[in-house]
């Protein structure tokens, strides 16, 4: 059998019975990925922003990170308690 598209009212519409299914991706995400609820969170925001370079993230967020005290080339000084309630507010 194709796994040639199939046309309908001019739209490309795939035949799932035709085609061979891809091969899964398996992540190396550890298992529990819920996002971090204190202040560790900005922790590890950090460890994020000192290893990329500093354009791939946006000057806008660069700003909302510095009010934060995440900015690259300076060590991290957490305010834990203000932080701790910042990641469990959302």
């Amino acid at each position: 059998m194709s796994s040639a598209p199939v046309t309908e009212v001019g739209q490309v519409v795939w035949s799932w019975r035709e085609s061979t299914p891809a091969a899964a991706v398996m992540s190396d995400v550890d298992g529990n990925s819920l996002a971090l609820n204190d202040w560790t969170y900005f922790q590890m925001l950090d460890r994020m922003i000192q290893k990329e370079p500093h354009s791939s993230v946006d000057p806008y967020m660069n700003g909302m990170l510095a009010t934060l005290g995440v900015k690259k080339g300076v060590a991290f000084e957490a305010e834990k308690e203000m932080l701790t309630r910042a990641a469990q507010t959302g």
